[in-house]
């Protein structure tokens, strides 16, 4: 899903789109400083004129590799704010650990709320998570888009029922069969819950 919303606001003009793509118990993409890393170099592949700040910050802090969090936070937000308009999207949040997810949302929600009203449209912020007791807290402030089972049901069934008739030609099976595929694989793709929480839409 929210690969569909980066590929739409990929399309926008004047926007420069960043996102990352977490993953539990993975140290390269569950943590403030791996997302910090993702960011940035979509950011600084979007706009060249990052490197000057961004090579001199690292010549100086003597650090092989991005590893430290106030180091990160300044690199990103200069960066962030260096940009004209941009949209970062961050699916699977859930998938970080807690205090991470904590300090990832509150360093997003800080640079959104302190931008003036002039300029509120300049960032925009989505975090993809599954739909559960500590999001509900941790992105309490935030607005909310509800995706539910029912809501992708229809999704599932016209993607299933596309490679049923697909290997019912292959195999030549008789409808029936590819009736019986469909239905159980629509039946057997269990959708979750998903919340799209919006910073600043």
């Amino acid at each position: 899903m929210a690969s569909l919303v980066i590929e739409e606001a990929r399309k926008l003009k004047g926007v420069i789109t960043a996102f990352f793509y977490c993953k539990y118990e993975d140290d390269q993409r569950n943590s403030f400083i791996s997302v910090a890393r993702g960011i940035l170099s979509r950011l600084f592949h979007a706009d060249e004129s990052l490197l000057p700040y961004l090579y001199e910050k690292a010549s100086k802090s003597g650090q092989i590799a991005l590893s430290t969090v106030n180091l990160a936070k300044e690199l990103l937000e200069t960066s962030i704010r260096n940009c004209q308009k941009v949209y970062i999207i961050i699916d699977g949040i859930d998938e970080c650990e807690r205090d991470e997810r904590k300090e990832i949302v509150s360093f997003f929600e800080k640079i959104s709320t302190s931008l003036l009203p002039n300029d509120a449209d300049s960032f925009r912020c989505m975090f993809v998570s599954q739909d559960d007791s500590f999001a509900r807290k941790d992105f309490a402030g935030m607005v909310s888009l509800m995706i539910t089972e029912s809501d992708i049901r229809k999704d599932i069934r016209k993607y299933v029922s596309v490679w049923s008739e697909k290997i019912r030609h292959k195999f030549d099976l008789p409808d029936e069969n590819r009736k019986f595929i469909e239905d159980n694989v629509t039946e057997k793709a269990e959708g979750t819950s998903m919340a799209f929480k919006l910073n600043n839409c």
